[in-house]
């Protein structure tokens, strides 16, 4: 049986500090990023950047996602960030299922922080989502969640770097 949203806020209240200063330090790269070219971005997702408890859940794609990304005050593209898998980053199955159910996986962009190093990698949905297609990305139970949904791993070569980022929004936003 799955785990309640409820019970894994409170199993992960724990971890809510680090994920949350993982939050910031993408957050502070997304708004340089988007002052660049005139975006705005916005914490948007239901309890981002808080490591306080949040009895709300997500209600559509803005807060499903960590941040969304504006121009002209139109959503243009949403960000997810996690920690979990080190060198094999790992990336909850539903953020994909979403992006792809919805139509925007080519503008969800799901960002892995490695807590040990700072290092910051990122991958679109539909880049994930053809990793799995190429058995390159797997889906599976994490040691001790197993009531919880899959996550999907790759290999950290499967992803770009932080520097790329930039060029994939400038190119994403004036198309």
């Amino acid at each position: 049986m799955m785990a309640s949203a409820a019970s894994l806020k409170k199993r992960y209240s724990s971890r809510w500090k680090i994920a949350a200063t993982r939050e910031a330090s993408v957050y502070a790269w997304l708004r340089y990023f988007a002052g660049i070219y005139g975006l705005e971005v916005y914490a948007t997702g239901v309890g981002t950047l808080s490591d306080d408890y949040v009895p709300r859940s997500f209600t559509g794609l803005e807060d499903k996602y960590d941040f969304t990304m504006y121009a002209r005050g139109k959503p243009v593209l949403y960000f997810d960030v996690t920690g979990y898998g080190g060198r094999e980053p790992c990336f909850l199955s539903v953020k994909l299922v979403y992006a792809l159910r919805y139509g925007v996986a080519d503008r969800v962009i799901l960002i892995h922080v490695n807590d040990d190093s700072g290092a910051i990698r990122w991958c679109t949905a539909a880049h994930l989502a053809s990793l799995v297609n190429k058995g390159l990305a797997k889906p599976r139970k994490l040691p001790g969640r197993e009531d919880e949904r899959d996550y999907i791993c790759t290999n950290t070569k499967h992803l770009n770097r932080l520097k790329e980022l930039k060029t994939f929004i400038a190119l994403k936003v004036m198309n």
